[in-house]
């Protein structure tokens, strides 16, 4: 698995964002690909940061399930 872009690449995506330049160019400018570009952005609206997520932590939220041991539910 690749690791974390720096920062000053992310910071600099979303301010190319900002400016109002298209994901695909900034994707050509900054060659991190087209998908690097989109997931900063997103993750940039989505909570306003460019920082990577700390290792090991999920991109969504964990939804628990009651879980029932007994057989009688499973006939």
């Amino acid at each position: 698995m690749p690791g974390t872009h720096s920062l000053d690449l992310r910071k600099r995506i979303i301010a190319a964002w900002q400016q109002g330049e298209g994901k695909s160019a900034i994707a050509r400018r900054f060659i991190p690909g087209y998908a690097t570009a989109r997931r900063d952005i997103g993750r940039f609206d989505a909570c306003g940061s460019v920082s990577a997520r700390p290792y090991g932590e999920s991109p969504g939220t964990l939804i628990s399930v009651p879980f029932s041991s007994s057989t009688d539910e499973m006939n």
